[in-house]
């Protein structure tokens, strides 16, 4: 995102007055307190950073859930213990699910700024 199109972004954004009531749609007031209590806190990011960011969160989970396939064929093959096994595979899939969480985060963010 340009210089330009971070600043008409910005200029469209509801003016917020001096005692924290922001002007609504409509002419309705909404308590900012309220808002954002609601809504979970974003960080800002430039278009090219969410696009690093959910390529990298993509990666990881391919490399993980690539890693995770790998010791399942190592499980049928007998060539380390179960325990061990069963304790790679636990981190693994507790590390996709740490993932998948992150890249639903991403996928929300991406839809509040649309």
């Amino acid at each position: 995102m340009t210089n330009e199109q971070q600043n008409v972004t910005a200029a469209n954004q509801p003016m917020t007055s001096q005692n924290g009531l922001r002007e609504g749609e409509g002419g309705e007031q909404k308590n900012k307190a309220e808002e954002e209590a609601q809504e979970p806190v974003l960080p800002t990011m430039t278009r090219e950073q969410f696009m690093d960011a959910s390529l990298d969160v993509i990666i990881r989970r391919n490399a993980a859930a690539a890693e995770l396939e790998y010791l399942e064929r190592q499980a049928l093959t007998g060539l380390e213990s179960e325990e061990t096994l069963k304790s790679k595979s636990d981190q693994l899939r507790a590390r996709l699910e740490a993932l998948l969480s992150e890249q639903l985060r991403l996928a929300s963010y991406n839809e509040r700024r649309s």
